[in-house]
């Protein structure tokens, strides 16, 4: 192995090391094939030919807010799964995607929440939107 070889190779481990130190984790191994679409605002709006992994929105809500959420999901494979962590991570809400929902959270307390969708993996499309 040339010198530059060994160099490349020292300067990626370094790079990976630093990646996992700075952002707490290694890479989730998402796969996303055929997924367009948009996230903007309070909405997501996706489709795709396979979908395995997840995609994520982070809010900042207030004590006894109530988030109300409504989604349409089309799923021919797989499933599509609704999760929302409060600020330590912890499951609050889990929800199977049906075709059409809508649902209302109190929140107990402040902090920044996130919305997950997870696809396990599935094909299809979904459009989710959120207020408070």
């Amino acid at each position: 192995m040339n010198k530059l070889s060994k160099l490349v190779i020292i300067v990626f481990s370094i790079a990976s090391l630093i990646s996992v130190i700075y952002f707490g984790e290694v890479s989730t191994g998402d796969i996303k094939i055929g997924y367009i679409g948009t996230k903007t605002g309070n909405e997501m709006n996706y489709k795709y030919r396979l979908f395995n992994g997840i995609e994520q929105q982070s809010l900042y809500l207030d004590e006894n807010q109530i988030l109300e959420i409504s989604y349409e999901s089309k799923t021919t494979t797989g499933s599509l799964d609704l999760i929302i962590k409060d600020p330590e991570n912890n499951i609050i809400s889990i929800h199977e995607m049906a075709p059409e929902n809508e649902i209302s959270i109190s929140i107990p307390s402040k902090g920044y929440y996130r919305l997950i969708i997870q696809g396990s993996w599935t094909s299809g499309q979904y459009a989710l939107s959120w207020e408070t």
